[in-house]
């Protein structure tokens, strides 16, 4: 998503991310809770691609004119993966990062 909606900041961040997470994990999400137990780099990954995704799906809600638009096939495939088999555990990892990492409010 350009300024027209294919290759915003967002987007190319998402796709660098997810790639390099699946690099990581050699594309198996099923072990990755394990691995960012364990090392600091691959959560802080996961919770930067949480956030990145949130952000496209916070964008997608608001300017809808802007996901109307052709979708590069290769965004739309690693959004598919991202969903079908990251998303569950990418969002429990960040949940966690965030909450452990949150500053308590006092009442």
């Amino acid at each position: 998503m350009n300024q027209n909606g294919k290759d915003s900041g967002e987007v190319v961040k998402f796709m660098t991310l997810f790639s390099q997470l699946k690099e990581w994990s050699d594309d198996q999400p099923q072990g990755l809770a394990e691995l960012a137990a364990t090392d600091a780099s691959v959560e802080g990954l996961c919770f930067e691609l949480g956030l990145a995704a949130h952000l496209l799906q916070v964008n997608e809600r608001r300017k809808r004119a802007l996901f109307s638009a052709p979708v590069a096939p290769n965004f739309l495939a690693a959004w598919r993966d991202y969903e079908h088999r990251y998303e569950a555990v990418v969002r429990d990892i960040f949940l966690e990062t965030w909450s452990r990492n949150s500053v308590p409010v006092n009442p």
